[in-house]
């Protein structure tokens, strides 16, 4: 090795997946996204401070035009700052028909799921009868402890 050699520095320019820090600095960004869009539109703020679990946002409206603006706000907002959602699920057939005539040619990865449910943190949502749902499987094993019941429950987040 020479020492004639000037150091470089170099920088990444993303976030770098697998890192610790990974999962920190995707919530610190959708933050960020809420501070900068909130003198705007403080109900999108909300939304992207407040309905992100890791990467999943769960939200709704109170009618179809609602969702459907909502819908294109968030995309256009997320878009412009390198977030892109691609997965969607509704109880309404008339918001998904509306996001694929939208998305169908702008946006190749686009997945629109009619089928039944949905999962995030243990708990499904059954789109088609608009209910959620938690999955109790618990299997005890002999003497029930307060270990082994704790154990079990932690599951339900798993499932």
């Amino acid at each position: 090795m020479s020492l004639d050699f000037n150091i470089k520095e170099c920088k990444l320019s993303t976030v770098a997946y697998g890192t610790a820090s990974t999962s920190f600095l995707a919530t610190r960004c959708l933050h960020q996204i809420s501070l900068d869009c909130n003198p705007q539109n403080p109900e999108l703020s909300d939304i992207t401070r407040n309905s992100f679990y890791m990467d999943d946002l769960m939200s709704g409206a109170s009618s179809n035009r609602e969702a459907i603006i909502l819908i294109q706000a968030l995309i256009e907002n997320l878009d412009a700052r390198g977030f892109h959602l691609r997965k969607w699920r509704s109880n309404s057939r008339g918001v998904l028909i509306n996001i694929s005539k939208n998305l169908e040619f702008s946006e190749p990865n686009v997945e629109i799921h009619p089928e039944n449910s949905s999962k995030a943190l243990g708990l499904t949502w059954d789109s088609k009868e608009d209910r959620f749902i938690f999955n109790i499987n618990f299997r005890f094993e002999g003497h029930i402890t307060k270990r082994s019941f704790l154990s079990q429950s932690a599951r339900l987040l798993d499932s």
